[in-house]
């Protein structure tokens, strides 16, 4: 998050000076975000809009991958467990027809 937080949205022109601290632009862009960014390192862009909505699309992405995963365990877990009693109901059958073979 502090990464993409650190710096001023591109749209708003800011001058780069160092990584924390940047120029404000001659004419700045109308984009509400561009007012909120500050140099003050205790807050910089934490309150911004477009931090919030990269950090929810990183969270999405990151869930959405592991719903793929517990889907995939799941689909795995329940395909043993069918074979697993699938071999535990022969077996049983077996030993039951054994006796009536001799």
């Amino acid at each position: 998050m502090q990464s993409g937080c650190c710096k001023p949205p591109s749209v708003c022109g800011f001058g780069y000076v160092s990584p924390t601290v940047w120029t404000n632009p001659a004419r700045p862009a109308s984009d509400p975000d561009c007012g909120l960014w500050s140099n003050d390192p205790a807050q910089l862009c934490y309150e911004c809009e477009s931090c919030r909505a990269g950090l929810l699309a990183a969270l999405r992405s990151q869930w959405h991958k592991a719903n793929i995963a517990l889907v995939v365990a799941t689909v795995s877990l329940v395909f043993l467990y069918l074979i697993g009693c699938s071999a535990y109901k022969n077996a049983h059958a077996e030993a039951i027809y054994r006796r009536y073979k001799w």
